[in-house]
């Protein structure tokens, strides 16, 4: 009995320092600034929550973690050696991916990691899931390349089923580059020697990596329209060419009671009756949630969860005779923050789903209804906590830094990554408007280009304003003016918001991620003096909105 119980305590302590040594390869490194979540961080516990919200499955395994890295010349073929590890899916240049170290545009950076498949998994097709690269990336698996992929915010997926081998353990490898500001890619607010206006670069994995199985006929992803006023859904189940064979039965629940049930066909758009739909709003952002399972002649082949708002957003006269935005019919006034989506500690990356969830929270609670998530396109979790939370968001598509033409390559570069934005997050409720060009970075032909993103979203309002104002299309006259508010500027087709005003900047010590900046020395330092300043700005916003101000 003393020998299994000394035999045990060996092993439990084995166990320990094995998971202390896979600890100790990895921390956190050149903080400029840590967050309440930093600490949380570990390469056991980084983003393990499912990275897709409204197409769930049950089986999946999660690839982040720690895994080998090398930044090495763009000529390079294959590494032949590793500089450390790296832990996914904090980008490089940030400190909790371990490394902080930034890569040029005449480097690659290179990474590795073995995986399992299990052993139930082996009769499915395998998928190897990136929820977001930037930019430019090829992978290999067991020495097979299976895909290459341009774009640094949309998720893609690759079928790995035929570059597995009957070991127990594969190899996947992945070469990333980025050009930054020196290649014309949607880039957002990213470059590489920060300034007063530009902001950190990010290179490589920065979403969740992850693998699913999946059988040859499968649900591709979903596509919901909410139509309050005919209380239905117009859903379309898109599916694999195998599926379009099969039948799907689509269950809604509303707090888990059964609300509706149909049998319907893949990658056909069908109504599904909602009776007496209780509405989304930033007050109440009710929820349904949906089930569908694909069947052939009554035996399940594949099963995914969702949900939807039932919710509606166009533009309407008021009774004063105004064009504004109507949510759910009736005028609601948005009034939220300019969110560029950055964080001391992760850069592009949140340390945690936590601080996400939290920093949403925070935004409701300081009294706003909304935000505008300018030069960055967020992972579909956080657009999952403005759906459950309720905040509404006005997204831009990230310009390339550069204004003016593109050349025709990039110009469709920039049509593929915009379709991709619409497509990938086109069912969260909380997302109102599309920008297609932020401040008219990277601009193309605006009316052709507003008439893009209508084809595939004629559900949602258009912000058509450019590098020149409002180029007469779309659905939204933006103004900005800094500090206050200005003129606004009515007309019976579009509605007036301010698309950015303030300004009013305060230092804190021990709060600054770069000290050596321009625009510290023309910040107030006394909070005082800062709130002051800050109510005397928001006065000038009130009365702006009988005039006819829509949002701010």
């Amino acid at each position: 009995m003393a020998r299994k119980l000394w035999i045990l305590t060996v092993l439990i302590a084995l166990l320990v320092l094995g998971l202390r040594c896979t600890s100790e390869k990895w921390q956190p490194t050149n903080l400029a600034l840590s967050t309440p979540w930093t600490a949380d961080v570990t390469p056991e516990n980084a983003w393990p929550e499912y990275p897709r919200p409204q197409l769930v499955r049950e089986q999946w395994r999660n690839l982040n973690g720690l895994w080998d890295y090398a930044i090495l010349p763009r000529e390079t073929v294959r590494p032949q050696a590793w500089s450390g590890k790296i832990l996914v899916p904090y980008p490089v240049e940030s400190g909790l991916s371990g490394v902080g170290e930034r890569v040029s545009a005449a480097e690659k950076l290179w990474y590795q990691r073995e995986f399992k498949i299990p052993a139930e998994w082996r009769s499915q097709q395998i998928l190897l899931n990136f929820e977001a690269v930037d930019w430019e990336c090829i992978v290999w698996v067991n020495g097979r390349e299976v895909g290459r992929h341009r774009g640094g915010y949309d998720p893609f997926t690759f079928d790995i089923t035929a570059a597995l081998t009957s070991a127990e353990k594969q190899k996947v490898l992945i070469a990333v580059s980025d050009p930054t500001e020196k290649g014309a890619q949607s880039r957002g607010n990213q470059i590489s020697m920060p300034d007063s206006v530009g902001h950190s670069s990010v290179t490589g994995i920065w979403q969740t990596v992850w693998l699913e199985p999946v059988p040859k006929a499968f649900i591709h992803s979903l596509k919901i329209e909410p139509d309050i006023e005919n209380e239905q859904i117009q859903l379309v189940v898109v599916g694999t060419t195998a599926a379009s064979m099969l039948s799907a039965k689509v269950s809604v629940f509303a707090n888990d009671s059964l609300v509706t049930e149909r049998i319907i066909h893949p990658n056909w758009k069908q109504r599904i009756p909602i009776p007496q739909p209780h509405l989304w709003h930033p007050k109440d952002p009710f929820l349904y949630q949906l089930k569908i399972c694909l069947e052939n002649n009554g035996q399940i082949v594949d099963t995914v969860t969702s949900y939807f708002g039932m919710r509606q957003i166009e533009l309407g006269k008021t009774q004063d005779q105004v064009t504004r935005i109507l949510l759910n019919q009736k005028f609601e006034f948005q009034y939220g923050i300019l969110d560029a989506g950055y964080w001391p500690d992760g850069i592009y990356t949140a340390p945690t789903d936590a601080a996400i969830q939290h920093d949403i929270l925070m935004l409701k609670n300081f009294g706003f209804n909304m935000l505008r998530k300018k030069g960055k396109i967020e992972p579909r979790r956080f657009y999952y906590w403005c759906d459950q939370l309720g905040v509404l968001v006005w997204q831009d598509m990230p310009g390339s830094g550069r204004l003016g033409r593109r050349s025709a390559q990039s110009a469709m570069q920039y049509e593929y990554e915009l379709r991709q934005l619409l497509l990938s997050r086109f069912n969260h409720p909380s997302i109102v408007m599309w920008t297609p060009f932020s401040n008219g970075a990277g601009q193309i032909d605006m009316g052709r280009m507003v008439s893009f993103v209508h084809s595939i979203d004629s559900t949602r309002l258009i912000n058509g304003t450019g590098s020149d104002g409002f180029c007469g299309f779309g659905d939204i006259r933006e103004s900005r003016y800094f500090p206050e508010p200005g003129k606004l500027v009515l007309t019976d087709s579009t509605a007036a918001v301010v698309g950015a005003f303030g300004g009013v900047e305060m230092t804190v010590n021990g709060h600054m991620f770069r000290v050596k900046n321009d625009r510290v020395n023309a910040a107030i330092s006394d909070s005082t003096v800062w709130f002051r300043q800050y109510q005397e700005l928001l006065k000038s916003l009130p009365p702006l909105i009988p005039l006819g101000l829509s949002g701010a």
